[in-house]
């Protein structure tokens, strides 16, 4: 029988394991109970004497244990689909939302960049349509005065008649009945002159918005195009501020998307980027379709719309550079929408709290906040 001196260490199995066995990585948020440490990103360590899977606190060195009793249960499962069905309706909803934002942004764009085209549309227009309504106008009025003419001669006539025979009742009743025609004639006169005086008025709203089909018709709308760009009536400067506007609601989604999706890469960004081009497209296509050259009658002419015949003229090439414009902050919003966030962070919140927030600072590769 061997006997051991007091002092001798005592022999180890060589199976033992002398010291903590790094197995994984947490996944995942999870605080330290005594100081509040986010432990997602600490090494999972297998500690010698029991065997137990535990996470060592850097902060405070406080150990905790990663063996939990499932909780079992049908609605579990439940809620666990429930809520992945959720937060897939809110991905589609976002991606709808930021294409209708730009798609209506880029529409607003090109109807204020084709602005001054329509007013000088409106301009030759109105040029054209005084000089009608001029004509008739003038028509109109010589017409009435004629009218009031014959019927002032043949009150005249009836008037020297009945005074040549007083005793006569029916030259006295002829006089009665040119006078009433002579009333009618200076009551109609004034009626088209009135009536003249208030188309005046309304004709200018009517010339600023909507243009003749028959002038429209008549018309070489190239060689307007051409004119107008050579007096700078086409673009507006109104669309450079709008154009800023929509730049930073696209940056703005930018951001939430990099929220959102925080383990989506650059590549994977492009590609929400593209697809949101796409979902732009459609919508214009649909709203094309539907939307045609708006019509109208105002008396017996036909009149189409100034804005919409300015924004075809124009072509498509204010809203595609819109729509480009959109896309480019929507991709810089989506890179710098974590660490954008994560300033908000550390300026916003104590250290304490920051720690369910730490996956903003693992997907791009960071050390979880510490509570310091």
């Amino acid at each position: 029988m061997n006997h051991e001196s007091p002092g001798a260490p005592i022999p180890q199995s060589p199976t033992a394991p002398t010291a903590d066995e790094r197995v994984s990585v947490l996944v995942g948020d999870r605080l330290c109970i005594k100081c509040g440490f986010n432990f997602a990103g600490q090494p999972v360590v297998r500690e010698p004497h029991y065997q137990m899977l535990i996470v060592r606190c850097p902060e405070c060195a406080t150990v905790a244990s990663l063996q939990e009793f499932p909780v079992l249960g049908k609605w579990a499962t439940r809620w666990g689909t429930i809520l992945a069905a959720a937060w897939l309706v809110a991905m589609l909803v976002l991606t709808l939302g930021t294409a209708g934002a730009i798609f209506g942004m880029s529409v607003g764009v090109s109807t204020a960049a084709s602005q001054p085209l329509t007013a000088y549309l409106s301009k030759e227009h109105s040029v054209w349509s005084k000089e009608n309504r001029g004509k008739l106008n003038t028509a109109q009025i010589r017409g009435a005065e004629a009218t009031l003419a014959a019927a002032e001669a043949a009150l005249s006539l009836a008037d020297a008649r009945a005074s040549n025979a007083p005793d006569s009742i029916e030259l006295r009743n002829d006089a009665d009945e040119a006078r009433l025609e002579f009333d009618q004639a200076t009551q109609r006169l004034a009626s088209v002159e009135a009536s003249i005086g208030q188309q005046e008025q309304w004709q200018t709203y009517y010339d600023t918005n909507w243009l003749s089909t028959e002038w429209l018709e008549s018309q070489d709308l190239d060689a307007i195009l051409v004119r107008a760009r050579a007096g700078g009536f086409v673009y507006s400067a109104r669309a450079a501020k709008l154009w800023i506007v929509l730049a930073l609601i696209a940056a703005v989604f930018g951001i939430v998307w990099g929220v959102a999706v925080p383990n989506a890469g650059a590549k994977r960004m492009a590609f929400i980027c593209v697809l949101v081009v796409a979902l732009v497209a459609a919508m214009w296509a649909i709203w094309r379709a539907g939307s045609g050259t708006s019509t109208t009658f105002i008396g017996a002419a036909q009149m189409e719309e100034a804005r919409g015949v300015a924004a075809r003229m124009v072509g498509l090439t204010p809203f595609v550079l819109s729509a480009g414009l959109g896309v480019i902050p929507l991709w810089l919003g989506m890179i710098a929408g974590r660490p954008i966030a994560r300033l908000v962070i550390r300026l916003l919140l104590p250290p304490r709290l920051r720690g369910p927030l730490a996956t903003l600072w693992i997907a791009d590769g960071l050390s979880p906040p510490g509570i310091r």
